[in-house]
């Protein structure tokens, strides 16, 4: 058997229609786990259902997790692996944050899915020996000028899967995360990220701005048994940058 086979898992992919989690579904798909989608959009799910091969293994869930998670929680089956995926990047010095600005970063990157985990584990949806993949960024730890909130936001997230995989470790489920360097995707064609702002970041990165696939191998492999003995880690995927 090939430990870093995913075919047959049955996996909660939340903001899977854009971005990495758009590429993550699709590549999931073709491996053959057994897919419960979730997004906010109906035409994104109806793009990414046309889009897939193994249609009867997957299941979709439109709901917004800031709104919805009763609904979403009743919605899911038991599962053997979960990635938090969802999230939103909003770039602010601390002089123009407000309130709102802040809560609406943590409540869509970090207490939906605490909130929706909790839930899981209380209606005992997620099976012994998962694992369970928080999407973090590397943001998180190298202190960007004018991401405060929204690296407070994910630096929550990685100090949280410590707790979390103590905790879960009594039923052998695995919490670890992924923190992200940039990488190119739709979310990159802005009036910020221009060519010359483009090309300043991309010198940054040792290795040269990262892929989608970049990440969705790197969350397989936390997925799969040939990562059975990790929990609690946040993994770095940044393309070097860290070596400056």
């Amino acid at each position: 058997m090939n430990p870093f086979d995913i075919g047959g898992k049955s996996i909660l992919i939340t903001g899977s229609t854009s971005g990495i989690g758009f590429e993550m579904s699709k590549e999931f798909n073709k491996s053959g786990a057994c897919l419960t989608l979730l997004g906010r959009d109906q035409k994104k799910i109806d793009r990414l259902e046309q889009l897939l091969d193994n249609k009867l293994s997957t299941k979709f869930i439109k709901g917004d997790l800031n709104e919805d998670l009763d609904y979403i929680a009743s919605q899911i089956d038991c599962l053997e692996g979960i990635v938090f995926n969802a999230g939103i990047v909003d770039y602010k010095p601390l002089k123009f944050i407000d309130e709102t600005d802040f809560l609406k970063l943590f409540q869509t990157n970090y207490f939906s899915s605490i909130y929706l985990l909790k839930k899981l584990i209380k209606k005992r949806k997620i099976n012994k020996s998962a694992s369970i993949v928080f999407i973090s960024s590397l943001s998180s730890t190298i202190g960007i000028p004018g991401t405060l909130a929204y690296s407070a936001s994910k630096a929550s997230i990685d100090s949280s899967v410590k707790v979390l995989a103590s905790e879960l470790s009594k039923n052998k489920i695995r919490v670890n995360s992924i923190a992200p360097g940039i990488i190119q995707t739709p979310l990159l064609n802005n009036e910020i990220f221009n060519k010359e702002k483009y090309r300043l970041e991309e010198d940054k990165y040792p290795l040269g701005l990262g892929l989608p696939s970049d990440v969705v191998f790197s969350v397989q492999f936390l997925l799969s048994d040939a990562s059975r003995w990790i929990t609690g880690t946040t993994l770095d995927i940044n393309g070097g940058y860290k070596l400056k």
